[in-house]
């Protein structure tokens, strides 16, 4: 039975890859094509399915091979008498997968288990658009019935508590915060590095412009000191240049001047080029609606886009130094 299913299912993730595959070469022959919301909407809630769906069922696989090779049934969704403890920790990964919708390998290793998890990348300053494969870990490993007493599990513990697994906020910490020119504050633990010599992690933070040391990184450090941890860290001031002053005036004029769109001041948790530049602006070159996977796999640019900042940026230089 498991066999059949995972053969029904390699046959869906085939059709669904080909798929994909013809719309991406669509989209790079056709450099103007641009999906309706609707169109959009749907293929991301299928993709997050599909993903959801794969990870649950290498989970289950793992899980169903153990209780074959142990001669052990589920009855009631609980966990068998009799189970050995690698069974019982594929258990719990397959419960936690499920709800974490991440795609979770369990394999024997040495004397233990080894949980590989597969997330869905990301820009950090956009954590909610992604799916954090460490957070998830995190969850996954203090759901396990491991020893309670032992620091490393204890630590993993703690930082799940801090760190839940799809909150980008800063509610773990106590500094979720947000301001109407800059929007929320957003957190992303991005890495963990868990040795013989203890546990490091590093944490990245986008802050609004009323996020202050006091308030932010002073905040985090007492939550993070409170469950045994160390922490260090400093806060870079947020960069802001009014919208309403003749320079980026004229930028939105030349940019409504060969764009056809509406003009506007926009906001982003990312550090451009002009971050140290006072009175400095991120000016282009992507339009609305194309989705260049920046810093991602396939990171791309549309090239009618291009061509159309360049016009954008010759009018913004003459307008700017006549």
């Amino acid at each position: 039975e498991i066999a059949d299913y995972e053969k029904n299912m390699d046959t869906l993730r085939q059709s669904y890859n080909e798929a994909a595959g013809q719309l991406a070469d669509l989209e790079r022959k056709n450099a103007n094509l641009r999906l309706r919301p609707t169109d959009e909407a749907w293929a991301e809630a299928y993709t997050a399915l599909a993903e959801a769906q794969n990870a649950e069922l290498d989970a289950r696989v793992t899980r169903d091979a153990l209780l074959a090779v142990e001669g052990l049934k589920a009855e009631n969704g609980t966990l068998p008498e009799g189970a050995s403890e690698e069974l019982a920790e594929a258990w719990a990964a397959h419960e936690a997968a499920g709800k974490y919708g991440v795609d979770l390998l369990c394999e024997p290793a040495g004397d233990g288990v080894r949980l590989s998890v597969h997330g869905t990348q990301g820009h950090a300053a956009y954590p909610d658009g992604a799916n954090n494969a460490l957070t998830a870990l995190l969850g996954i490993v203090a759901a396990l019935p491991l020893s309670p007493d032992a620091p490393a599990n204890a630590a993993v513990r703690a930082l799940a508590d801090i760190f839940p697994h799809g909150a980008y906020g800063g509610e773990g910490l106590g500094i979720d915060q947000a301001d109407e020119l800059s929007g929320p504050l957003t957190a992303s633990l991005n890495v963990i590095d868990l040795g013989e010599e203890g546990l490091t992690g590093k944490l990245d933070c986008r802050v609004p412009i009323c996020a202050t040391y006091e308030n932010c990184c002073a905040v985090a450090m007492k939550a993070m000191a409170a469950a045994g941890i160390s922490a260090s860290g400093e806060l870079t001031a947020p960069h802001h240049t009014p919208g309403d002053g003749e320079f980026v005036q004229t930028l939105l004029r030349c940019y409504e001047t060969y764009s056809g769109r509406r003009g506007e001041c926009l906001r982003t948790g990312g550090g451009t080029y002009v971050h140290d530049i006072e009175g400095g602006v991120g000016f282009g070159i992507s339009m609305p609606g194309f989705e260049s996977n920046l810093h991602g796999a396939n990171e791309r640019i549309n090239i009618q886009d291009a061509l159309t900042a360049v016009k954008i940026f010759a009018l913004a230089a003459h307008d700017i130094c006549k």
